[in-house]
């Protein structure tokens, strides 16, 4: 399978072609301010000198559209690495197809969501949860962008009560993914209020009896998104789940990967594929009903 990664428009697209070009060319004359530690100050930088005017359309060879902006982490990987998280992307294209329903819980600007969403095609659905603002728009442009009207799109969190309120430590904007409910990292430059929402009210407006797959990527917050899931997995409407486990921010809230893959296992999952105790870093782990 290919790997996501960009490359040129074909047909009546020679113009977006050109506009690809060029946001690839930005992205590398700017990357050593995007790479600049603290970060905060590389994105003052960033917006105090860079375009104005900077996002444009470009196309992937999985056949994805993203209205990238070459100053974000997405946007630089995609334009300047040629790919973005092969690793997560394998993993949904071996798992989903057309008539599946998958829930991207940690949207952020709706990248998997859009290759989802090609993947289900209109017999299927992609749900996508996103609390950040400023991503919201962006999302749904991603989805027009690939033709894909078979979405919804919940501007929430989950992982507290229905309805909750909550608050979102915002990231320099170089890096909206690492927005967080739970982690303070040193580039933090805002908060916002969210509210929670539940797996049952999705159901219930989606009118959607289970959820094939869902993605977790939410920070460090996936202790709380996977409890809430638990009675659920267990009631058979959550059939595969892919949990981006952040340990450094876990084993500062005295958490570990372990508890929450103990619980999805008493649950009645199974891990199919990746370890939960990888000493890499961040660790992927796809885990499937019994």
């Amino acid at each position: 399978m290919d790997a996501i990664g960009v490359t040129s428009c074909s047909g009546d697209d020679a113009l977006a072609g050109e506009k690809l070009e060029a946001l690839a060319a930005v992205a590398a004359k700017w990357r050593w301010i995007f790479e600049m530690k603290p970060r905060r100050l590389g994105a003052f930088l960033l917006q105090a000198f860079g375009p104005w005017e900077r996002r444009g359309i470009a196309s992937t060879k999985a056949g994805v559209r993203l209205y990238l902006d070459p100053f974000t982490s997405l946007g630089q990987q995609l334009l300047l690495d040629g790919a973005y998280e092969r690793e997560t992307v394998e993993i949904l294209r071996r798992q989903l197809g057309p008539g599946n329903i998958f829930l991207d819980i940690g949207a952020n600007e709706g990248f998997y969501s859009a290759l989802v969403g090609r993947l289900v095609g209109p017999s299927g659905m992609v749900i996508a949860v996103e609390p950040q603002r400023a991503c919201r728009d962006l999302i749904e442009i991603n989805l027009r962008l690939n033709q894909v009207s078979w979405a919804h799109v919940y501007l929430n969190a989950m992982g507290g009560p229905e309805g909750q309120a909550g608050t979102l430590l915002s990231y320099a904007p170089v890096n909206t993914g690492l927005s967080s409910v739970v982690s303070h990292y040193h580039s933090t430059v805002g908060r916002e209020e969210f509210r929670f929402v539940s797996f049952e009210r999705i159901l219930e407006e989606t009118k959607v009896g289970q959820v094939d797959l869902a993605k977790i990527d939410v920070e460090g917050f996936e202790h709380e998104v996977t409890r809430s899931l638990l009675p659920h997995i267990s009631k058979g409407r959550l059939k595969a789940l892919l949990v981006e486990y952040h340990p450094e921010i876990l084993s500062r809230r005295k958490l570990s990967p372990v508890d929450i893959h103990e619980a999805l296992l008493a649950a009645g999952m199974r891990a199919k594929l990746g370890d939960p105790l990888s000493r890499g870093g961040l660790a992927h782990v796809l885990y499937e009903l019994e």
